[in-house]
């Protein structure tokens, strides 16, 4: 599969834009979550349980970049392209002396330094499942009754747009938001 879709880049620009003081927004992808194509025509709550028929609420996590690349290369690791998408954040991957090697950069176009404090806005089962268990908190996650659901997040964005969206809006091939080095997607040897 590929590793980003329009509407997992829809999901994820839509929850960075919906939580101020965020740096980057992690969702679930068309592998990871997302149930069915947004079709045509005007939105409604129903087509998005279509999509995301999942509960999911939204948290918040702080980790460093360093933390982060561990995060992006596990998931790479795993051999699973396609199942996060990421907004306000670019990867770049590839295999050196038979590891993977991650570098990740700000939609600036600034790479993130290891040592950076980074919020991320992710939703509750990705935060308390594998793709973020090299850095949950000690303490476990605590998800507050009140946090919004990732559906109604959705939904309150893309009215308060109030225009129409498109696909080509959210992958730009000339600058994708995943970049894999030729063979990575089959893996590194050593890895």
């Amino acid at each position: 599969g590929e590793a980003e879709s329009p509407l997992g880049n829809l999901f994820a620009d839509a929850l960075r834009g919906s939580s101020p003081g965020v740096d980057l927004a992690i969702t679930n992808n068309r592998i990871g979550g997302l149930r069915a194509d947004l079709p045509a025509g005007p939105l409604t709550l129903g087509r998005l349980y279509d999509v995301f028929p999942f509960d999911n609420r939204v948290v918040r996590l702080s980790v460093t970049g360093a933390d982060l690349t561990r995060v992006v290369a596990d998931e790479i690791n795993r051999r699973r392209p396609g199942t996060l998408a990421i907004s306000g954040i670019h990867v770049r991957a590839a295999c050196e002396g038979g590891r993977i090697a991650v570098e990740l950069y700000r939609a600036t176009g600034r790479r993130v330094d290891g040592a950076e404090q980074l919020i991320v806005a992710t939703v509750d089962s990705l935060a308390a499942g594998a793709v973020f268990a090299s850095v949950r908190p000690a303490g476990g996650l605590v998800v507050a009754d009140e946090a919004p659901l990732l559906r109604e997040t959705i939904e309150r964005w893309l009215r308060g747009r109030g225009e129409r969206v498109a696909a080509d809006q959210f992958v730009d091939p000339r600058h994708p938001r995943w970049q894999y080095a030729d063979g990575l997607r089959s893996g590194c040897s050593g890895a």
